[in-house]
């Protein structure tokens, strides 16, 4: 990966240990024609999307997509990801918000 650029979650440990690398740790995914990299599970599926759009066309990725129940293409890289505590589950073991049926 010499020269390459990466996308990754653990971006500073991956430049400390890697340092020709050009770790990008704002985007999601990065395609560089013949290497292409992903930085975590949900980025993983925005880059299959974005191969099935690079190669077959937006409609066949927009299809794609409704399968897996996500966006189509996703804006803002990693900023996406938030780190905020988790509620209390409720007695019933549901968060917060969500109702039963009975």
């Amino acid at each position: 990966m010499r020269g390459d650029r990466e996308s990754f979650s653990l971006g500073a440990a991956l430049a400390r240990q890697y340092p020709r690398v050009s770790v990008q740790p704002e985007e999601p995914y990065i395609d560089e024609g013949q290497m292409l990299t992903s930085g975590g599970v949900a980025a993983g599926l925005d880059l299959s999307l974005h191969l099935i759009r690079r190669d077959h066309g937006a409609r066949l990725a927009n299809q794609q997509a409704r399968l897996l129940v996500t966006a189509p293409h996703r804006t803002g890289g990693q900023a996406q990801f938030a780190d905020l505590p988790l509620t209390a589950a409720a007695p019933d073991g549901l968060a917060p918000g969500w109702t039963t049926c009975t």
